[in-house]
């Protein structure tokens, strides 16, 4: 099933605009609209067609090396999967189940397919923490849904005392970077 010239250009235009609100680079941006075009032509792509080209910016963002003052090199081209997804308007759990499929149909090195999916299970782990950690902060805290709208301040007034949701955010995000930094090494 073959795109009119019309719904093609549509496409084309969605593209330049994700990949200018990403500030994408010129070379993972055309790497990715050709391997997007090999693949369109031999496969029937179903769904939102951005969210397949989502799919061949991540590989192309992901095999780009930048090289360090430091003689060490930079994996990636500092895009993050999370704005890409946000974005493209895509879940990642869907971005997930695409991304198996679009390595299947480009036949990805291993290599890659292997850092996908320890993504995706250090995806798992960490959504399975946090329902273990949702719970456990309501035994202990005021529940963040219950917190009162914040109040508009003038620049005079003093900072207002933390709330449980500025306290929920904190342990979380605390959690997730500290997780990152110590545990982080273990998986490289």
């Amino acid at each position: 099933m073959g795109l009119s010239e019309e719904g093609e250009d549509n496409v084309e235009k969605r593209f330049e605009d994700l990949c200018l609100e990403l500030n994408m680079d010129q070379s993972a941006k055309e790497e990715a609209w050709e391997h997007y075009e090999r693949i369109n032509t031999n496969y029937t792509l179903e769904g939102d067609t951005i969210h397949w080209l989502a799919c061949a910016l991540y590989h192309a963002c992901r095999r780009t090396v930048i090289p360090t003052v430091g003689r060490g090199v930079i994996e990636g081209n500092c895009v993050s999967l999370t704005r890409l997804l946000r974005s493209a308007k895509l879940s990642l759990l869907q971005f997930f189940n695409k991304m198996k499929k679009w390595a299947d149909m480009a036949n990805f090195a291993q290599e890659f397919r292997d850092k996908v999916d320890r993504l995706e299970r250090n995806f798992a782990v960490s959504t399975v923490i946090f329902k273990k950690f949702e719970p456990i902060f309501l035994d202990i805290f005021k529940n963040p849904a219950d917190d009162p709208p914040k109040q508009v301040r003038s620049r005079k007034q003093r900072r207002l005392p933390c709330t449980p949701s500025d306290v929920f955010n904190f342990c979380w995000t605390m959690f997730v970077q500290v997780k990152g930094t110590f545990l982080g090494g273990l998986f490289k």
